[in-house]
């Protein structure tokens, strides 16, 4: 009835069992999603581009993020990460795996399957939530829509 785990040269023992993997809970926009395998809530709101978009990208961060419409293909979904996970993050020359990203944010393993991931109808990571938004989904300038997404605490 217990599980251990290696982290950091420690021996970490805890009474449960694997659980399963988690399934996808769909997005509406606007409207929220209660993502229970991460105790958070993500809102999801579809907002005129304003004029300068530099103050949506100072209105950013960790928890809250802005991502042009144009580039989604709905519906949207929030799930857990999946074996072979890959996106291209905000400014990266190429695709990464999401493994890689959580190593070098030092995510620890064990909290690493409680990150939720916004993804759009074809299946692509749109945000990994409270880390990165993915390159593709970033805002131009030239947006007619502005989706803004936000993760807080259940």
């Amino acid at each position: 009835g217990f599980l251990a785990r290696r982290e950091h040269g420690l021996i970490h023992f805890h009474r449960g069992e694997c659980a399963p993997q988690p399934e996808a809970v769909q997005l509406p926009v606007p409207g929220e999603a209660a993502v229970s395998f991460a105790g958070v809530r993500v809102r999801a709101d579809a907002l005129p581009m304003p004029a300068d978009a530099s103050s949506l990208m100072e209105r950013a961060e960790d928890r809250r993020v802005f991502v042009s419409a144009d580039a989604l293909a709905m519906p949207l979904s929030v799930r857990a990460r999946r074996p072979g996970d890959r996106f291209r993050p905000l400014g990266a020359p190429g695709r990464k795996k999401l493994k890689d990203l959580f190593i070098d944010r030092k995510v620890p393993r064990h909290q690493r399957d409680r990150v939720p991931l916004v993804v759009d109808g074809e299946g692509r990571i749109v945000w990994v939530v409270g880390h990165a938004i993915a390159d593709p989904f970033k805002l131009t300038g030239g947006e007619q829509q502005v989706v803004k997404l936000e993760a807080s605490q259940r």
